[in-house]
């Protein structure tokens, strides 16, 4: 079973499907007209500069747009129209494609799918619009297991007594009894915690760096269950707390998905003291890739008011040490009793 609310809010400040036939329009215009210059099409590209605190802000954070034309860049015209067809036919349809899903339509000209994805993000930076507006979605990798219950807008009602894929199905509420939601860095241990049998808790995990169909699944939480608290075990190294981050506050790469924030999440560990002394014969040596990634969140603006995150970054870097999750010997118990603390305290 898999499923995922597409986003009610509506963009009201840009009609993507207008936006679409005007760019094709007048890509076409321009063909009819042999006296003119060779016919081009445009995109804009985000500037990679940092993580953006609204997706209105985000729209000036735009590259100067590259002009593609017939003559010097057939494939890449070529390239951008199907893309822009596929949109403009799931938007039509009120369907969902996959960056996959379009790929695949036409293997030949669009040669590697990476291709696809910078279309993608190029064309929503265009027309000024979230890549969810556009009607696409990167295929479901998220897992989410626990006492919950998705009615969806068909009729059909969903559990997920066992690990479920997160991906597209439109809802119309979300029940559940679940006392917390814990985010999960790592499968393995996301599976490691269903086979345990942990109570009262939802289970999400993306796999690593988050989806945006797993993060759209927190969010509609958030929206039917606001009482419920959301909390994050990640590895205690650089990149465990960039992926909190990317939950948190985003990512350089999504900018124009500032509405699917999720600033209720809560760092639940492991932090310094979890792993220092009693389990540092556990703790691996810092990278140059993690000293980097450190260094540019401790730089960055997203962690500015949460001193406790920035410390944990530090202490890293003066140890040169990290450890992972499965670092801590009986990680299922340490869980519990983590989330049990949270309960105590408020």
């Amino acid at each position: 079973m898999s499923f995922i609310k597409k986003e009610e809010e509506e963009v009201d400040f840009v009609n993507v499907k207008e936006s679409i036939e005007t760019i094709v329009e007048s890509f076409l215009k321009q063909l009819a007209d042999p006296s003119k210059t060779p016919a081009f099409l445009s995109l804009s590209k985000r500037k990679s500069n940092g993580r953006v605190s609204s997706f209105k802000n985000s729209l000036s954070k735009t590259t100067r747009p590259k002009k593609y034309n017939i003559i010097k860049h057939p494939a890449k015209v070529a390239q951008i129209l199907q893309v822009l067809d596929c949109i403009h036919e799931a938007i039509d349809t009120e369907s969902v494609v996959t960056k996959r899903d379009i790929f695949y339509h036409d293997v030949q000209l669009f040669k590697r799918q990476a291709v696809v994805d910078e279309l993608i993000e190029d064309i929503a930076c265009t027309i000024g619009c979230p890549r969810s507006a556009l009607n696409v979605e990167a295929s479901g990798k998220g897992l989410v297991y626990g006492p919950l219950t998705i009615n969806l807008q068909e009729g059909v009602k969903l559990e997920t007594s066992k690990p479920t894929l997160i991906s597209y199905h439109p809802i119309s509420s979300i029940d559940s009894t679940a006392k917390w939601v814990l985010v999960i860095e790592k499968e393995a241990v996301f599976q490691t915690l269903v086979e345990r049998g942990l109570e009262d808790i939802i289970l999400i995990t993306a796999k690593g760096f988050p989806d945006m169909s797993t993060r759209k699944l927190l969010l509609e939480i958030t929206k039917y269950l606001p009482e419920l608290p959301i909390f994050g075990i990640f590895d205690w190294d650089p990149y465990g707390i960039l992926i909190y981050s990317c939950y948190k506050h985003g990512s350089k790469a999504s900018g124009y998905e500032s509405s699917i924030l999720l600033p209720q999440l809560q760092f639940l560990g492991p932090f310094y003291q979890d792993i220092f002394p009693k389990n540092y014969s556990y703790s691996l040596s810092l990278g140059k890739r993690d000293v980097k990634v450190a260094s540019n969140l401790l730089q960055s603006d997203c962690l500015r008011y949460e001193p406790h995150m920035r410390e944990q970054l530090q202490r890293m870097l003066f140890l040169q040490k990290k450890a992972e999750l499965q670092a801590i010997p009986n990680l299922f118990k340490w869980v519990e009793q983590k989330l049990l603390e949270t309960k105590w305290k408020s």
